[in-house]
């Protein structure tokens, strides 16, 4: 009798949760929630990074080529038209390839002049041209016809004094006129095209920074305050 009795008395102190012991938990998710999705994102970003730098490291081995077989000259022209003339191509697609007449190896230099934060449809066309390279200065540009007769925009590496602050590519946006990414050559350019990468925006890729290929074929990330220090000595002999 005694036990029943007992039974009887537990169950009726038994009671559920209470709607703020529910709303604690659910707020123990939701941040649980919101702190993963940041540890993802953010792992995200960091191979995203890493890519990014492979790909800048694979033009310096490219340029590192070029100039061991061109009695250390390295040529410079900015990206150049998109067209399947070899006349078009980057001066190191050799490098890319076995042939510089493959189309392959077209397609791949596409490819690689594109940081892979930026994402595209590869059935609707070109790659965009998300790294831009840096015109030396006292170095001018030439077309596609000079290139042809034998005109070469190129520079000895023995002239850089210091190849460690010296830069050959740079992450950057497209000029506000143009779909595609050119050239770096004047100062202000960094402001306009490398700076918008590196603050909080639609253009930031890196959290807060942009991969570098330097003279020396290292590649750095760096902070916009790092670019800023340097506009001045980054494209001087």
């Amino acid at each position: 009798m005694n036990s029943d009795v007992r039974k009887v008395q537990a169950a009726s102190t038994r009671r559920g949760f209470t709607l703020v012991e529910l709303l604690v938990v659910i707020v123990i998710i939701v941040i649980l929630a919101a702190l993963s999705f940041q540890g993802v994102t953010y792992a995200r970003s960091m191979a995203t990074r890493t890519r990014c730098m492979g790909q800048l490291r694979n033009w310096g081995a490219a340029m590192g080529g070029y100039a061991a077989d061109h009695a250390g000259l390295l040529e410079w022209e900015p990206w150049p038209s998109i067209g399947t003339d070899p006349l078009q191509y980057s001066p190191f697609i050799s490098y890319w390839t076995a042939d510089s007449d493959d189309r392959s190896g077209f397609t791949t230099q596409l490819e690689q002049r594109n940081c892979p934060a930026i994402k595209y449809d590869k059935t609707k066309g070109n790659s965009p041209v998300t790294y831009a390279t840096i015109q030396p200065i006292g170095i001018s540009k030439i077309g596609i016809t000079a290139r042809a007769s034998g005109s070469t925009s190129a520079y000895s590496l023995s002239k850089i004094r210091n190849p460690a602050r010296f830069m050959l590519m740079i992450e950057s946006i497209p000029p506000p006129d143009s779909k595609s990414g050119y050239s770096i050559s004047v100062a202000a350019d960094f402001t306009t095209r490398v700076k918008p990468l590196t603050v909080k925006g639609v253009d930031m890729r890196h959290n807060f920074a942009v991969n570098t290929l330097f003279a020396d074929y290292s590649v750095r990330s760096m902070t916009w305050k790092d670019v800023s220090a340097g506009v001045n000595w980054w494209s001087t002999f």
